[in-house]
């Protein structure tokens, strides 16, 4: 069986006008002449990515960003009424159906897509990332090394897929560096939640008595890079705390407490204050 929207070996079966028939136990799909290899003979086998047009399955021998099954970070090239296009590596531009889009996507976006077979046997892409993310964690273990891929901000932290298959949080204090949508990293499983999702930092799991340390020594230097004045106070958004340090609201408000404590810094009204010595 020739599988629709996966790389597929398969014999070159016999020469038709325009290409070849490409087969394999008695299903066949075209390849055309451009995208084959110019030294293609009956009876050699080719690796191909097979995938469905307007009325029929389509061999190439380009590589596409993923196949069924993955997640990427692709462009949107187009919009129009059935929805959004995304480039990825063939001839055919990726479809995201108005109703499988999260928001509204719009040319030049870059949203990270679960890549997927509609009815038709149409390789299709969607948004909604959840739904296809697994929660067998069985082959995960906490300390793993892993690979990330970010693909939303939330207010506690950035949602990525690990290991292109689950799914985890990348919490702020955790980060200590920009991070983009669409951005693949390295990273470390913290924790393995009871819904199967992950916790994952960007470095190895540290004390908390480390962690804290670390997160001291953020504030002492935006306080030196601001003049030793920072606009954030208790009562400063989540999201503020996190534009400007990379940490979360606790995580501030316990490395606050504790120059303070020291008397490192006065706390006013709108902000945060150097104590000069």
């Amino acid at each position: 069986m020739i599988h629709v929207g996966q790389y597929n070996t398969l014999e070159a079966g016999s020469r038709v006008a325009g290409g070849w028939m490409l087969r394999h136990r008695g299903d066949e799909v075209f390849l055309p002449d451009r995208l084959a290899p110019p030294d293609l003979e009956l009876g050699a086998t080719l690796r191909v990515f097979v995938y469905t047009d307007a009325t029929s399955r389509i061999a190439t021998t380009k590589t596409p960003a993923g196949t069924v099954g993955d997640f990427v970070c692709l462009e949107v090239v187009a919009v129009s009424a059935p929805g959004a296009f995304c480039s990825w590596g063939i001839d055919k531009d990726l479809l995201i159906p108005a109703h499988k889009q999260v928001k509204p996507l719009r040319v030049g976006d870059r949203p990270v897509v679960a890549l997927l077979l509609d009815r038709d046997d149409r390789v299709m892409g969607s948004t909604y990332l959840n739904q296809y993310l697994r929660t067998d964690t069985r082959r995960v273990a906490p300390g793993q090394e892993v690979d990330l891929l970010a693909y939303a901000f939330t207010e506690r932290g950035i949602s990525v897929v690990v290991q292109r298959q689950w799914g985890g949080m990348l919490f702020y204090d955790r980060t200590h560096r920009d991070v983009k949508i669409g951005e693949q990293l390295r990273g470390f499983v913290r924790a393995i939640r009871p819904d199967g999702r992950l916790d994952v930092a960007l470095t190895p799991e540290r004390d908390a008595d480390a962690a804290h340390t670390d997160d001291v020594a953020v504030i002492t230097r935006a306080l030196a890079a601001n003049g030793g004045f920072l606009r954030l106070t208790d009562d400063s958004d989540p999201a503020a705390i996190r534009d400007a340090l990379h940490l979360s609201k606790k995580a501030f408000k316990r490395a606050v407490g504790t120059l303070y404590r020291e008397h490192k810094v006065t706390l006013e009204a709108e902000g945060i204050r150097w104590r000069s010595p």
